[in-house]
């Protein structure tokens, strides 16, 4: 049920502004777990950023995770999809 905030890019992996994410006001933001900044620094630092404080994710608290190998493609992808669909229900979407 969910929709990318930046599904009108024609490229796959783009670098996107903040200001640009803060426009389209998420409802959900999937933080990948990869790399030597944490998930849970990550969600951090989103929750803990005035700049981010009026987005509807940050507010609601709707935050979901998948580690690195869930959010690309392979075997994964099929849990990933259930986690995912969770998140939406439990966020009413």
């Amino acid at each position: 049920g969910g929709v990318n905030v930046v599904d009108d890019f024609e490229k796959s992996w783009a670098t996107v502004g903040w200001e640009e994410v803060i426009a389209r006001d998420p409802e959900m933001i999937l933080i990948v777990d990869y790399g030597e900044v944490t998930a849970a620094q990550k969600r951090e630092f989103l929750i803990s950023n005035p700049a981010f404080a009026g987005m509807t994710a940050v507010r609601e608290d709707n935050f979901v995770t998948l580690d690195y190998v869930a959010a690309t493609p392979g075997p994964r992808n099929i849990e990933a999809v259930g986690v995912l669909a969770r998140a939406f229900a439990e966020a009413g979407g």
